[in-house]
Order: structure tokens, then C-alpha cells, then sequence
């Protein structure tokens, strides 16, 4: 259930990750059960441009890797885990 509607919020939304993720996040919390949550790192890559826009919601910090340089943790601002709380 939660892969599916955040696959369908992310497919309606487009590349707006912040209202997919919280139209998601509603969505899971209507029909969540006592302590059921999920952690979610999202991100859609410009290939053109090498542009990366994400969205991590509780999950663990990403690595990315350019080119052939070492890899890289992107420490970013967490929001919450999702479907524990309203948003």
C-alpha cells in the first residue's frame, strides 16, 4: 500500500516532491495502523544537467557518486517518517 500511493503521488505530482510526499503522507496516516510508519528517500535526476532534487523523509543520508570522484554522504534536513504523523 504505501509504495503504491506514493508511486501514484509522485506520478501526479511530477517533479513537485515536497506535495507528493505530503499528499502521501496524508493518505498513509488515514489509513494507518498503530505504529505503522515508513522511512522514504526520493529523487528524480536532471540527466541533461546532473541536477538532483530530493526528498528524504526519515530515511538514512544518501550517497551519490559524480563522475569518477569518491562518494558522497548529502547530509540534508530529515523531515519526519511517514504515516506516523499529520502533516
Amino acid at each position: 500500500m504505501c509504495k503504491q500511493t506514493l508511486k501514484y503521488q509522485v506520478l501526479l505530482h511530477k517533479t513537485d516532491l515536497v506535495s507528493a510526499l505530503s499528499e502521501a503522507n496524508a493518505r498513509l496516516t488515514e489509513d494507518s495502523v498503530d505504529a505503522m510508519f515508513i522511512t522514504v528517500w526520493v529523487g528524480i535526476v536532471t540527466l541533461s544537467t546532473g541536477e538532483l532534487q530530493f526528498v528524504n523523509a526519515g530515511h538514512m543520508f544518501a550517497c551519490i557518486k559524480r563522475g569518477n570522484s569518491d562518494f558522497v554522504i548529502l547530509e540534508d534536513n530529515h523531515s519526519i517518517l511517514m504515516g506516523a504523523v499529520e502533516s
